[in-house]
C-alpha cells in the first residue's frame, strides 16, 4: 500500500497485471481485453450517480453508472472543457477496478477503495501511469436533501454546438433538475434530469426517447454545466458529452 497522507487520502497500488493490461491497452494490443470493451459506450437507461472531487490535481465533478457489477461515467475538470471517461469492474464489493481514458487511449488501470466520510460516502485510491507515477483520486457521493418539490420553472434559449436551441427546466427544492431541450432545427426534443449539485453547478443526463423501450428512453449525452454571468446576464455554459464521443459547447440564458 502506497502512503499520499500529503495529499490527504491513501492511494492502493497497482497490481503488476493491471499494469500490463494498461499499457498492452495503450498500445492496442490488448484493447480487447480491457475493461472499456467490455462495458462499453452502449447507451443505457441507468442515471448517473454524482460525485464532486479530485482527478489527480484537478478539482471538478464525477459521474458514474453502476450495473451489472459494472461502472462507467466521466470526470469533468471545473470549466467543463475536459472529459476523461472511466470504465470499472465493481465485482469485488467495496472496491472498483477502475480504468481511465481520453482521446481514445487508456491513462491508466487502477483501484479505488469506498469509505465514509464525515456522514457521506467517498472512493479513493490511484491510476498509476508509471512504476512511480500516480494519479489520486478522491470521489465524494452528492446525496440530495429535501423535498422533492418543484419550486420553479425557467425558459431558456441558446446554442448546442453551432445549433439554436430552446431550454426548459423544473427546479426541485431537493437539487433534482428535470426538463428538456428542443433543437430547433431538426424540432426534435430530448428529457434532461439532473441534479443542482453545488452552487453554480449543474449535471443532466440527456434522455433519448427513440433508443428506450415502452417505458422511457436511454442516456445519450453527459451535460457539465457551470453559471456564469456574460454580458449582464446569467448563462449556463459547458459542454454536452455523447455516447459516441462527439462533444459540443452549451450555452443558454434567460
Amino acid at each position: 500500500m502506497k502512503n499520499l497522507t500529503h495529499l490527504g487520502i491513501v492511494v492502493f497500488a497497482l497490481t503488476v497485471p493491471l499494469a500490463i493490461q494498461a499499457s498492452e491497452a495503450k498500445t492496442g494490443q490488448g484493447a480487447g481485453n480491457s475493461i472499456r470493451a467490455k462495458v462499453g459506450d452502449r447507451p443505457q437507461d441507468v442515471s448517473h450517480s454524482i460525485y464532486t472531487g479530485t482527478y489527480g490535481t484537478k478539482s471538478g465533478t464525477f459521474v458514474l453508472q453502476w450495473f451489472n457489477n459494472q461502472v462507467r461515467g466521466a470526470f469533468f475538470n471545473s470549466t467543463n472543457t475536459q472529459e476523461v471517461r472511466l470504465y470499472g469492474d465493481n465485482s469485488v464489493p467495496g472496491q472498483v477496478i477502475l480504468e481511465a481514458w481520453t482521446d481514445g487511449n487508456i491513462v491508466g488501470a487502477g483501484r479505488v477503495i469506498r469509505a465514509k466520510s464525515g456522514g457521506g460516502l467517498m472512493w479513493s485510491g490511484g491510476i498509476p501511469i508509471t512504476e512511480l507515477v500516480d494519479i489520486p483520486i478522491t470521489m465524494h457521493k452528492y446525496l440530495p436533501r429535501g423535498e422533492e418539490k418543484i419550486t420553479s420553472q425557467s425558459h431558456y434559449t441558446g446554442t448546442l454546438g453551432k445549433t439554436s436551441v430552446r431550454v426548459l427546466l423544473n427546479w426541485y427544492a431537493n437539487g433534482k433538475v428535470r426538463g428538456r431541450y428542443t433543437n430547433l432545427t431538426t424540432r426534435k426534443s430530448y428529457d434532461l434530469s439532473g441534479h443542482n449539485y453545488a452552487t453554480g453547478k449543474l449535471y443532466l443526463d440527456e434522455w433519448d426517447a427513440s433508443k428506450g423501450d415502452v417505458e422511457g428512453g436511454q442516456i445519450t449525452a453527459r451535460v457539465s454545466l457551470r453559471k456564469v454571468t456574460a454580458n449582464g446576464s446569467i448563462h449556463w455554459q459547458g459542454r454536452m458529452f455523447n455516447m459516441d464521443g462527439r462533444s459540443f459547447a452549451m450555452d443558454f440564458t434567460k
